[in-house]
């Protein structure tokens, strides 16, 4: 049923307003924020990139069809790579925690993209706004942040 996608969607939303007030009265960190930030846009930035010079296999064309298998692949080992280096030189965690922090930012953000892209499909939107042209709207830059914080708020307090 749509008004049951969209009771969904608007507690998903709700969920991440509340988990990103929690995080920024209770675990913020700007070096973390950063860095949080940088493996969102890293991500989203190669899977872009490679996937449209050399995806040829979709990864969910139902859901996302221009999201591609080596553009996911591509996309998650530069941002491991990136979160690699700069852990290194800021020592945000231990190596082990700061792996499990880019893996689970990564997936998060992943699904989150997913989750925007699955909305967009059953209410017949191509892009969300034309504020940033040619990027499917102002919603896609903020997809992956909105999945994302809840999962940094989890990781700020179990870790």
């Amino acid at each position: 049923n749509k008004n049951n996608n969209y009771y969904l969607l608007i507690f998903y939303l709700l969920v991440s307003f509340v988990c990103s007030e929690l995080y920024f009265i209770y675990y913020y960190e700007r070096p973390i924020f950063i860095y949080f930030i940088i493996l969102i846009v890293s991500f989203d930035t190669f899977s872009y990139i490679f996937g449209s010079l050399f995806g040829k296999k979709k990864l969910i064309p139902k859901i996302s069809p221009n999201k591609t298998i080596l553009g996911f692949i591509y996309g998650f080992l530069f941002t491991m790579f990136i979160s690699t280096i700069f852990n290194y030189y800021f020592e945000f965690f231990n190596f082990f925690k700061a792996i499990l922090f880019s893996i689970l930012i990564i997936i998060s953000s992943f699904i989150g993209d997913l989750i925007e892209s699955f909305y967009k499909r059953i209410s017949g939107i191509k892009n969300s706004s034309n504020f940033i042209p040619g990027h499917g709207g102002f919603f896609d830059r903020l997809d992956s942040f909105v999945m994302g914080v809840i999962m940094l708020l989890f990781f700020s307090h179990f870790a």
